[in-house]
């Protein structure tokens, strides 16, 4: 199967998990439609506490509709606006709007939440990925049927995947629920 194809069978099957659970399908971004200056980030005098979650039956939706906005845009290692990011700063602009406060790198959002296993993923799960390091280096928002959004370095925007790809699966460290405070680094 090409890519263009395997893309196109993610993207409708995501748009379908989508308006299943959402009851909408998310529009997709196009960069002239966002602020060049910088994606929205919590400021100091923010009363969210880092990891906190309000709703966990909410959250998941309004995770993955603000991910999908920034499906094609494109990647950039360090980028925080339309015009390039890179996965971490995919996952916490979208657990932002969803009123998340999460750190910068997946290194340091690997210690929030709690551990999931696989067969118990869940959407709006965050998936961790050892790419380019020893330590989590990669990190995604599961959608469902095995299916994750992240901005992927090598395909050079923000796609969907399965966790089943071989690059994936090799590399795959273990997927975390933000249903409560970080956990200790220990």
């Amino acid at each position: 199967m090409s890519g263009r194809r395997t893309a196109a069978l993610l993207t409708g099957a995501v748009a379908a998990f989508c308006a299943l659970v959402l009851g909408d399908v998310p529009a997709r971004a196009e960069s002239d439609g966002f602020p060049q200056e910088g994606l929205r980030h919590s400021s100091v005098g923010d009363q969210r506490r880092p990891g906190e979650i309000q709703s966990e039956e909410t959250l998941a939706g309004r995770v993955i509709e603000e991910a999908m906005v920034f499906l094609d845009i494109p990647y950039r290692f360090g980028g925080t606006t339309a015009r390039g990011m890179d996965c971490s700063s995919l996952v916490r602009t979208a657990f932002d709007a969803a009123g998340v406060l999460l750190p910068r790198t997946a290194r340091e959002m690997f210690l929030f939440g709690r551990f999931v296993d696989p067969g118990d993923l869940r959407a709006g799960d965050l998936v961790f990925f050892r790419t380019y390091a020893r330590f989590p280096s990669h990190v995604g928002i599961y959608l469902g049927e095995r299916l994750f959004i992240h901005a992927s370095r090598k395909s050079r925007k923000v796609q969907i995947d399965s966790l089943d790809a071989p690059y994936f699966s090799k590399r795959y460290l273990g997927g975390r629920r933000l249903d409560g405070p970080p956990v200790e680094d220990g």
